[in-house]
């Protein structure tokens, strides 16, 4: 005759039984000795890991922040930041947030300087964003693009490869 342990009595003074805990083929559950697993959701809801990359948006026309922040399109306004005195932009995004920031100053060399003089460029972006972000980046720039024009090009001897505003789909 199979009999349960008494575990504790309720509040009538009936005992009450401990459960032993069964598997589903039956046998009983033995302890593993192994630590539990942490919660499966936190594992699952880690952002992945990216990376941050940079470009330059050159414009052939004086344009500052503020102008900046005016076309990236009623959607993205709200989550657009900028510090005038800097020439300075944010857009706040999913993973990290989109910079422009003034890069008239990191172009010294006669070379680039001779390259801009025949492009006709005036202002010189430099622009960097979470490679996680990058569908929302593709839509700010169209905006940007469509609203002033300007071109994106790589951080590379000749500054390609470049991106219009046909191309961004490319964009990476």
């Amino acid at each position: 005759m199979k009999t349960d342990k008494v575990a504790d009595v309720d509040s009538r003074g009936n005992a009450v039984v401990k459960k032993q805990k069964i598997k589903q083929n039956g046998l009983k559950k033995k302890p593993s000795g192994k630590k539990p697993l942490k919660d499966i959701t936190a594992v699952m809801n880690r952002k992945p890991v990216r990376k941050i990359v940079e470009y330059y948006y050159f414009l052939k026309e004086e344009v500052d922040a503020r102008r900046l922040q005016a076309a990236v399109g009623e959607e993205w306004f709200e989550k657009a930041d900028i510090w005038p005195e800097l020439n300075l932009m944010e857009v706040v995004m999913n993973y990290d947030s989109l910079i422009f920031q003034d890069a008239a100053e990191c172009f010294i060399d006669p070379a680039d300087l001779a390259w801009f003089e025949e492009q006709g460029i005036k202002t010189k972006y430099q622009i960097s964003y979470d490679t996680g972000d990058i569908d929302d980046v593709r839509k700010v720039m169209k905006n940007v693009m469509n609203a002033i024009g300007g071109v994106i090009c790589s951080d590379t001897d000749d500054f390609e490869p470049s991106y219009t505003v046909e191309r961004l789909e490319k964009l990476v």
